[in-house]
């Protein structure tokens, strides 16, 4: 739907944040429909792990690597992507973003504080082939209080 709305929206961008979390779409399609999302957004987030079973699945039928897979992270200009695989401990690994309290976190700082990926302490900042991206590399201290203290 969001690749119809720039004929519609052409002087403004009708969304602050577009957040994909674990999107199970091929890349080729993604780098498609990215152009469009971008024109339509202050700022899109991706989020993307390397274990992720059901997408590890969708490859090999449809035997295309998939967006939401960062084991060869997906980086292009207007899109912060983030790699999750150092928090993820799901069973399929394919629902971190509503269930890891890292990742919720983050999602927080983003949405309701519009902070930038760059900005967000708890990540680190990473280079894949030239091009910036960014991933946890535990949990933010914050999150690591909350633990302490419910234990």
């Amino acid at each position: 739907a969001m690749n119809r709305l720039p004929d519609l929206y052409a002087q403004t961008k009708p969304f602050q944040n577009v957040v994909l979390a674990a999107p199970d779409v091929g890349v080729s399609e993604f780098k498609k429909l990215a152009p469009a999302i971008i024109a339509q957004s202050n700022r899109v987030t991706l989020y993307s792990g390397s274990g992720d079973v059901a997408l590890v699945a969708s490859k090999a039928v449809n035997q295309e690597r998939r967006a939401g897979d960062s084991r060869e992270p997906l980086i292009m200009e207007g899109v912060e992507t983030i790699d999750v695989s150092a928090v993820d401990t799901s069973f399929m690994s394919h629902s971190y973003y509503g269930s890891n309290r890292a990742v919720l976190s983050d999602l927080f700082s983003l949405i309701k504080q519009d902070t930038a990926a760059a900005n967000r302490k708890w990540l680190l900042s990473k280079n894949h082939l030239g091009m910036n991206y960014w991933a946890f590399d535990k949990e933010p201290p914050e999150i690591k209080k909350v633990r302490a203290t419910s234990l």
